[in-house]
């Protein structure tokens, strides 16, 4: 309880310095008043919730050693972080990655970081190395914020802000996949700006099955202005969805090439 001096927004720091007789704190239950100069540093405490993240064998079947999570903050290179479980302030980005062991690096793919969304428990599933490996590329003209989503061996686009991806200022440009020029909004007319859904594309049509059980096992931006994230990796709790957010908050379109 503070009375006398402004208190500042969630996550600010301030320094107090309060004078004579014109102030009441409680600090852990002790109360200092105008009896005497103190000074006081007071972080307001921002909203906050946990997440845990769980790994599970390719089987199904939680792990409890073997490996450890990292978790990050925002674009940060350096971990904030480790262990299962963070309590992250609601509104802020966070990221996870999941280190093996030698001994499960010997028998699983490395896991890639990934973003954390918003929702209290993620769960991990390992994909051993033994298992059948695809590689596909993808170019895509984008301007603002979208995510190419795969789900039951289709793709397409969610578009968020600014141009959806290839029509940015009067242009028709495809989302290219492996060599295939996929016109993901044929039909469609204008920029589609801030919200629209794309066609989805059989991934048949490139030589991919990934119906039934899969996952990403890596992800490399080739060339590109803004960033590429995976926002999803398949799994069976979101029915092998997998999520990548490309973003580009600069002034007008760019390509971006990833390889996953």
């Amino acid at each position: 309880r503070i009375e006398g001096a402004s208190v500042y927004g969630r996550g600010a720091v301030a320094d107090y310095s309060l004078g004579y007789d014109t102030w009441v704190v409680a600090v852990n239950d002790t109360m200092y008043d105008g009896a005497g100069s103190y000074s006081f540093q007071f972080r307001i405490a921002s909203e906050m919730q946990e997440t845990t993240v769980s790994v599970r064998d390719e089987n199904g079947q939680y792990l409890n050693d073997g490996y450890e999570v990292l978790w990050y903050k925002g674009e940060g290179e350096e971990p904030i972080q480790s262990g299962n479980t963070i309590e992250r302030e609601i509104g802020e980005t966070y990221a996870y990655e999941i280190k093996l062991s030698e001994a499960l690096g010997e028998i699983y793919r490395t896991p890639l970081r990934q973003q954390a969304g918003e929702e209290e428990s993620i769960e991990y599933r390992l994909v051993r190395k033994a298992d059948v490996s695809h590689v596909l590329t993808i170019e895509a003209n984008i301007d603002g914020t979208s995510e190419l989503v795969f789900q039951n061996g289709a793709v397409w686009w969610e578009h968020f802000a600014s141009a959806a991806p290839g029509r940015h200022d009067g242009l028709d440009e495809p989302t290219i996949l492996n060599g295939y020029e996929w016109l993901p909004w044929e039909g469609q007319t204008g920029e589609l700006r801030n919200g629209a859904v794309s066609a989805a594309l059989p991934l048949s049509m490139i030589g991919l099955n990934l119906g039934g059980e899969w996952a990403i096992l890596g992800m490399s931006v080739i060339e590109g202005r803004g960033s590429v994230a995976l926002r999803s990796s398949p799994a069976p709790e979101n029915e092998y969805t997998g999520r990548l957010l490309f973003r580009d908050d600069a002034s007008a379109d760019a390509w971006d090439k990833v390889e996953i």
